[in-house]
Parts: C-alpha cells; sequence; structure tokens
C-alpha cells in the first residue's frame, strides 16, 4: 500500500473527525481536505470537512422509517455526524460523544457495551471499541461511495481500505488504546493502517505549509513546543532541531483527559449552580451541549453573549424551560482563572490523583492547563540533562485543536510562557489550520514515509537496557540506544540461553545520560539505570516441560512509543515478541511517609520454602504454628511481610502435591496461608499466572467437604483471590453458592455446617464484584426485603452489593444509582444500626462526581445526618464531601484483609 494512488490522513478526534488526502497522480501533489458525506437532518445528506463525533441511536417512534437512511446503507439504525451531534443530546439514553476519550479510559472494559454511559443495557448498547469502528466505517463507505469510479494507473479501484492510511492517536495514548483503534480499524475493514501522534502531524502539517523556509523559522539547536488541546485530551510535544539541521521529536507528556469538554462542563455547573439545583443525568447531558454551542459562538466572535435553554420533561416541556445566559466577560474570566492562569515558573506540580469525573470520564484533576505544561517542560529539561532540575525553554510554539481556535487562548498562554523566561522572545508559528491540521500532517507523513518530505526523527530518547542472568557484574544488555530512529530494528549478534515453559521475568531499564552505548554493549548496574517494567512472561515451546533454548535478540522502537524486544531461536523459526511501554517511566519519587518494604534474604526465603513442604508433607502435626514458624525463620511479622515474600511463599505452597494434603488439618492450613499470600489476587505480575493454576483447585474441590473449618476455610481462600479473577470464574463461583445460600430466591437462615460457613459464603459473595449489576441487584433485593432479620454479615454484603467505588472492578459493574438510593431508604429504617449498616450506608453515599452513579443529593444528607448520629468513622463522612482514597483500615473493612505491604492501589 505504501504505492497507492492515495495518500489518506485521518484525524480520529475526541470531538470531530477529519479526513486529508493526497493524489499520488496529479502534480503538484497538494493536499486536499475530504468533505465527509453525512447526515444533516432526517432524510437530507450533507457533505461537510469535518464528521461530529458523535453517535445517535433513535428509538424507532423517534424518526421517519428511511430517514437514516446513508446512499451506501439503507438499513441503518444509528446516525453519525452533524445531525446526530445537534438532535442527539435531547435524547441523552441514546447519544454517544467522546468515544475517543471512553477507548483510552483504563478504569472500564473497553469491550463491553457500557455506551451510552449510565444506562441500562439495552438492544442498542455498544463499546467504546464498537463505537470507534462505526465513525472508521463511515469514513470508509463515503470515500467509497465518491470515489467509486476512480481508479489508479493499473485500473484498481481506489477503496479506502486499499491505500495508504495514517490515522492520528494523542502523543499520550497507552499501549491499551493504541490497540484498539487498530483493531477498530481491522474491524472496519481496513486491511493496513499506521498509527502517528497527533502532535507531530499537526508539525508535519506546518512543515509542508513552510516546506521552503521552515529551517528560517526555527533556530539551530532550537526547539518547538506543540501544545494541542482538542475536545477531550491535551498533548505536549517537543521537537529540536539539532546542529546537524535534523529534526527529532524528544519528549512527549502524560495523558490529559483535559480540553474544551472541561470548560463546557464548568459552565454547565456555574449554571447549575444559579439554578440552585441539582439535574438529573439526561437533563445535564442535554445542558453540556448547550454550554458548548454557547462557548463556541462567543469565543468565535460571534457574539457578546449566548442563551442557554433547558427544556424540561413531562407534560409541561415549555413552562418546565430553564432559561441561562453566558456573556463574554463571564466566559474569559472563567478561562483565566480556571482554565489558562498566570501562574509563576516556580509553581508545583499539578495533582496526578482525584480527577473529577463527569459524564463517566476521569478528567484531570487540575484544569489549570499551564500547570501541566510546566510540568511537562521541568519533565523536557530532565530528559535532557538529568542532573539539573530546571524548565526546558522552547524557542517556538505550535498550537493546535479546536479549543486553541481563539486568538485570546494562543496569546494568553504565550504570554504565560514568557513570563517563565525573561527577556525570552517566544513567538507562535502559524498553524496549517488548528481544525484540519492533523488530518493534512497524517497525509504528509505518509508521504514522508515513502521517502518524500522532511522526516522528524522520533527515535529514543533513552538507551533501554534488559537484565541478563548471569554471575558477570555488568549484567545489563543495551537492547536500544539513544537516538536510534523508530522502526530501525537493532539485532544483537551473540547467543542467549532462554528458559521456555516456565516463569520468567524481564527486567526493562533505561538511562538518558548513558549515551555512548551501542547496542548489544553489557553495563554495570548504577544509578544512570532507572526501572522501566519488569515483565513475567511463560515462553511456551513446545508440549514438554520446562527446556533450554538457545535464541537471538531483535529490538524495535514504533512510532507509537511501544519497544518490541524479540527471542529468536536459533534452531527453529520460533519468535517471542515482548511488548514494553516506554512512556510508563516513573518521574515521581515515593512518599516519605509511605512504610518502606524490607526486603528479605534469599537465603531465609529458601528456608521458609524448605519449612512449608516439611511441615505440610512430613509434620503435619506441627502445621497449627507455621505462621509462627515462618515468622521465626524470616524475622519478620506476619502482617510485615511484602508482596514479593507472600507471592514466593505462595509459590511454595502452590507447589505442594494436591493428593498428599489429606486430612482437615492440611488442608485447613494449606487454605488459610495461600489465600493469605495471595490476597488480594493481583498486584505482582506473575499473579495471573497463579491464579490460573489456584482455579484448577476449583474443579478439584475439597478433600473434606463435610468438615466446618474447612468449608469455611474454602470460601474464605475464595473470598481472598476474588478480585483476580476473570468475569467467568466469578460468575461459575457465584452459581454455586447462590444455590446454597437462596435456591429458588429464597434466603435459607443458615447452611447446613453451620453459622461461620453460612457467613464465609455470603462473604465471599459480596467480593464477586465482576457480577453483572443485574445479578447483584437481585441479591441486593433479596436482603433488604428482610432487612430487620439481617445479621452484621449481610449489612457487609449490602455496603459492597451497593458501593459507589468498586474495589477493583470496573465502573459498569456499579449497581444503577436508584437502586442503590432504595436500598439506602431501607437502611435509613433502622432504628439502632450496627457497624456494617453505617459502613454499607457510607459506601452508598460515597461521591464518585458521576451523576450517574451519585445518588440524589438529598439522600446523601439524609445518610450523613445518620452517619454523624452514630459516631461512623470521620473516614468514612470524608467519601461523602468529595473522590478521596480508602484508609488502611477503610480497605481492611472492605477486604476483610489488609493488603500486602508494597502493592499500592490506582485511584
Amino acid at each position: 500500500m505504501t504505492d497507492s494512488r492515495y495518500i489518506v490522513g485521518v484525524d480520529l478526534g475526541t470531538t470531530n473527525i477529519a479526513v486529508a488526502y493526497i493524489d499520488t497522480e496529479k502534480t503538484p501533489d497538494t493536499i486536499t481536505v475530504f468533505p465527509v458525506p453525512q447526515l444533516i437532518a432526517p432524510g437530507e445528506i450533507g457533505e461537510n470537512p469535518l464528521l461530529p463525533a458523535c453517535c445517535f441511536i433513535p428509538a424507532v417512534k423517534q424518526v421517519q422509517p428511511g430517514s437514516l437512511n446513508l446512499p451506501w446503507n439503507k438499513k441503518l439504525d444509528y446516525a453519525i455526524g452533524v445531525y446526530a451531534r445537534e438532535e442527539g443530546p435531547s435524547t441523552p439514553k441514546r447519544f454517544i460523544s467522546s468515544a475517543k476519550s471512553w477507548l483510552c479510559h483504563a478504569g472500564v472494559n473497553r469491550r463491553e457495551k457500557i455506551l451510552p454511559w449510565g444506562q441500562d443495557k439495552a438492544a442498542y448498547s455498544i463499546s467504546p471499541l464498537e463505537v470507534t469502528t462505526r465513525y472508521l466505517d463511515h469514513l470508509k463507505q463515503s470515500w467509497n461511495h465518491k470515489f467509486k469510479r476512480r481508479r489508479d494507473r493499473d485500473g484498481n479501484r481506489c477503496t479506502l481500505e486499499t491505500q495508504q492510511v495514517v490515522v492520528t492517536v494523542p502523543a499520550s495514548f497507552d499501549e491499551t488504546a493504541r490497540e484498539l483503534t487498530l483493531e477498530a480499524a481491522r474491524n472496519a475493514g481496513f486491511k493496513n493502517l499506521t498509527l502517528q501522534e497527533e502532535p507531530l502531524a499537526a508539525f508535519y502539517a506546518w512543515l509542508d505549509q513552510n516546506r521552503n523556509n521552515w529551517k528560517q523559522e526555527i533556530p539551530e539547536s532550537g526547539a518547538a513546543l506543540v501544545i494541542d488541546v482538542g475536545g477531550g485530551t491535551s498533548d505536549f510535544s517537543l521537537i529540536e532541531l539539532d546542529s546537524e539541521g535534523v529534526l527529532n521529536r524528544t519528549a512527549t507528556g502524560e495523558h490529559l483527559l483535559l480540553g474544551g469538554d472541561n470548560i463546557d462542563i464548568a459552565l454547565a455547573k456555574k449554571i447549575e449552580s444559579e439554578w440552585n439545583t441539582h439535574l438529573p443525568p439526561g437533563e445535564w447531558a442535554s445542558l453540556c451541549q448547550q454550554t458548548r454551542k454557547a462557548k463556541e459562538l462567543i469565543l468565535g466572535g460571534n457574539a457578546d453573549s449566548a442563551d442557554v435553554t433547558l427544556l424540561g420533561s413531562g407534560s409541561s416541556v415549555i413552562g418546565g424551560a430553564r432559561k441561562s445566559q453566558v456573556r463574554k466577560k463571564e466566559l474569559a474570566k472563567l478561562l483565566d482563572e480556571g482554565f489558562f492562569p498566570e501562574i509563576p515558573a516556580d509553581s508545583t506540580s499539578p495533582e496526578r490523583r482525584g480527577g473529577i469525573r463527569a459524564m463517566g470520564l476521569p478528567y484531570a484533576a487540575d484544569p489549570a492547563l499551564p500547570r501541566h505544561l510546566l510540568a511537562f517542560l521541568r519533565y523536557a529539561a530532565k530528559l535532557k540533562d538529568e542532573t539539573g532540575s530546571g524548565i526546558l525553554c522552547p524557542d517556538r510554539v505550535l498550537f493546535n485543536g479546536g479549543a486553541m481556535i481563539p486568538d485570546s487562548i494562543r496569546n494568553r498562554i504565550l504570554k504565560i510562557i514568557e513570563s517563565w523566561f525573561p527577556g525570552k522572545d517566544i513567538s507562535e508559528l502559524e498553524s496549517a489550520g488548528l481544525n484540519l491540521a492533523v488530518a493534512r500532517g497524517a497525509a504528509v507523513y505518509g508521504r514522508t514515509r515513502r521517502g518524500d518530505g522532511i522526516k522528524v526523527k522520533s527515535g529514543a530518547a533513552r538507551s533501554y537496557y534488559l537484565q541478563i542472568e548471569g554471575n558477570k557484574p555488568d549484567n545489563h544488555l543495551c537492547v536500544m540506544p539513544r537516538g536510534v530512529e523508530e522502526n530501525r530494528k537493532q539485532a544483537i549478534n551473540r547467543g542467549f540461553v532462554l528458559e521456555a515453559n516456565r516463569k520468567v521475568s524481564f527486567p526493562l531499564f533505561s538511562s538518558a545520560t548513558r549515551i555512548k552505548d551501542k547496542t548489544g554493549d553489557f553495563v554495570p548496574d548504577s544509578d544512570e539505570l532507572t526501572p522501566v517494567k519488569n515483565l513475567i512472561s511463560v515462553i511456551k515451546f513446545g508440549k514438554s516441560g520446562a527446556r533450554s533454548i538457545h535464541a537471538g535478540i531483535t529490538a524495535e522502537l514504533t512510532e507509537s512509543g511501544l519497544l518490541q524486544v524479540c527471542l529468536e531461536s536459533k534452531d527453529t523459526n520460533h519468535v517471542w515478541p515482548l511488548h514494553f511501554d516506554t512512556r510508563e517511566l516513573a518521574e515521581s519519587q515515593p512518599k516519605e511517609e509511605e512504610k518502606a518494604v524490607q526486603v528479605v534474604d534469599a537465603a531465609k526465603i529458601g528456608e521458609a520454602a524448605k519449612l512449608i513442604e516439611k511441615l505440610f508433607l512430613k509434620e503435619p502435626a506441627n502445621l497449627p504454628s507455621i505462621a509462627k514458624s515462618l515468622e521465626k525463620t524470616l524475622g519478620l511479622p506476619r502482617q510485615e511481610w511484602p508482596l514479593p515474600l507472600l507471592r514466593e511463599l505462595a509459590d511454595a505452597l502452590l507447589k505442594l502435591p494436591g493428593k498428599m494434603l489429606k486430612t482437615p488439618q492440611q488442608e485447613n492450613r494449606w487454605l488459610n496461608l495461600t489465600g493469605f499470600c495471595l490476597r488480594p489476587g493481583f498486584g505482582d505480575p506473575a499473579d495471573r499466572l497463579r491464579l490460573q493454576k489456584i482455579w484448577k483447585h476449583w474443579f478439584s474441590g475439597l478433600k473434606n467437604p463435610n468438615n466446618a473449618q474447612t468449608a469455611a476455610e474454602w470460601w474464605v481462600f475464595w473470598r481472598r483471590v476474588a478480585p483476580g479473577l476473570a468475569t467467568g470464574h466469578q460468575r461459575t463461583i457465584f452459581q454455586v453458592l447462590a444455590k446454597q445460600l437462596f435456591p429458588k430466591d429464597k434466603l435459607l437462615k443458615q447452611h447446613k455446617l453451620g453459622a461461620q460457613v453460612h457467613m464465609e459464603m455470603w462473604r465471599c459473595i459480596g467480593s464477586l464484584e465482576l457480577l453483572q449489576p443485574d445479578r447483584k441487584t437481585a441479591i441486593g433485593e433479596l436482603l433488604t426485603a428482610s432487612l430487620n432479620k439481617l445479621r452484621e454479615f449481610e449489612f457487609w454484603v449490602i455496603g459492597r452489593l451497593a458501593a459507589r467505588h468498586l474495589f477493583h472492578a470496573s465502573a459498569e459493574n456499579l449497581v444503577p444509582s436508584g437502586t442503590a438510593t432504595r436500598w439506602a431508604e431501607k437502611l435509613l429504617t433502622m432504628k439502632k444500626p450496627d457497624r456494617q449498616c453505617l459502613f454499607a450506608l457510607s459506601r452508598i453515599a460515597a461521591v464518585t462526581s458521576d451523576r450517574h452513579l451519585d445518588i440524589t443529593p438529598a439522600m446523601k444528607s439524609k445518610i450523613r445526618k445518620t452517619l454523624t448520629l452514630h459516631n461512623a468513622p470521620e473516614a468514612w463522612l470524608k467519601h461523602l464531601d468529595g473522590i478521596t482514597a480508602d484508609t488502611g483500615d477503610e480497605q481492611k473493612q472492605i477486604l476483610g484483609d489488609s493488603l500486602p505491604l508494597g502493592l499500592k492501589l490506582a485511584e
């Protein structure tokens, strides 16, 4: 496809999608914007250079038959583009926007049918991946329809899927989001597609526009800062011109959900406050669309104010309408103070945690763009010279993205940057079009891949090293030297021994200061090397057990920042790729108040493993004291065993032959200790492999099923590891528990083996966070129907089922806020609520800042009064005021166990 007639660039934006192309059979091969055919009204098709990234799925009665038809598809039940953007917000339950932000949202399952967000799953619900596929399919079909008669010199039809296509993504997209973008393209029928970063594409567009004088625009050894702020994301990149006249992309920023959407949300919050109300999710979504239009109208210079009207619902729509007005001065103040404030060069870096959630998405906690920009320039300076702690000064700034269109915003940002560097003249590079530059630049980049044009090197800004096992002190192998261009394979001409069919680790390190190392060099461990990531893998080879294989190593860095290290067998054609995301370099130091995790001597760990084998297999009579014996051997009390040590002990326990653990005492101690060492089922890179082994125990079952203590330990064990299990595993556990606890939807008061087993079974159910919301709802309805008969542990289960923040599962697994509210109303009728009842209320009332998930302010106020009246812990009340991390005591309350030392939960 590198010799196709057309080179096509696609800007797959959060708010708008654009396409530009180069016809290589025309002279000159100028860039043309493709006007995308789309519905602009029911039954009316028009062409627009921008395709709004909106999807509207109307009900059958909302539209006339055939009114959604497109020339290439007469059976569509959804609309994409202008009509979807204008009409969809009036029916929020059937409207999808910001799909790109959902595609990079690690807090949800991006393959699940979770959109439109906050609605009960319906036949029309789709996943972020599928929405993206629909957008790309629309582009393909519209191109093919319009160009169906065009052929190349060889007579081949110029369908889009057969052309050279470059799709852009944010520079800060993680590898999962990039892979999902490629998967969406494959699902839409694209056969070969290249990804390019949006800031780089914008710079390529500028280069093409200034192809004859670009070296006069950027000083020698100077740096151009690209600030790309669109509807949903902000991206920063730094491109430097070296002394030899070569352009190098040297730094990219972290992922920021910060853009025009945030301004729309801030305006909506201000108006909602004026109305002194708390809008339901549907009306809130409509208001945000209204404020977007008002913002664009004012910032476009077409008005000094804009009216905002929100129609009510019900029979008196007109009478229930609310009105407000956005004024230019008020908008300017909001932008200046909230989003583009003037800050000094010594300002602190923005908070990384506790971001607001609006429309379901985790937006940046600090909306002040200059603060994020300042942090990026500090990071860029550190990459250039790790010994310094200064700020890298750019010589030029190139703006991109719809949020940067107003002159006033660009001028203010330039003024702020110049204030950090007194006396420095920092000028703006004129953009090739803030809304279309990325699509145009993507096409230009495609042309440079054919060898025609100015290349921006985006090679390794750091050197990368794999730690190799061996006795030599120089045991870090350089697999990618600093400065190597992307897509340049580095081969290491020496042999290595690879251990197959067993768990092995691949620790990756990096350095920004070792600039003389070459591919294949071995270097010693030192302060110059920084850990990046440690992959734990099993290299599968044949059906036999562990074996050694002679292998070679190659490495390649892609444009998207993926370091692919391939292990290549010397004796066969087998190749095993290892993928490292090079942008995972940690920039922040651990907090001083965090408790240091102790490292236990390897010899002691070996002694502990031998002790486990001896007590379980040879001296089972001494098993009751195994915990104390291990504490004595390791020199650490059990609660201070760090995560790596726990997993080493778990591995020793998993090696024990199950057929020899016959007695209740052996089985009880194995379940108790193994569950303790594996809790909470995730946190170590190899836990997925361990849980695959563990799952075999589910099917083999208990050897002493009629022993009450053994049965109780069995369910404690599965509760402890449940967070690390997959959805199917949790569903299987639930089906067994449901038959024993509430057959035919009727609660049983007691288990045949006693109260302890009954309680642990219920607590296990409460830990199955991946159950579908409808199943959780059914369980909660059974429990709350017998409220006055419930015991403490059953209130705990309600708290886990109705929680607004899940411990490890994604947000789509939450029960609806209406359901949680209904349960809270019942709990509030308890005259003397016990601690677990109060715990449940606190989890139900916890703030998420997502209207689809939060309970109403009125209900929250009632719960606050009850918690305060009954002296609930202060930490529980804090969750009602804002998003705060759980304390150690709260985590223990939620799990029934403390977290291992060294395991930090992402917020």
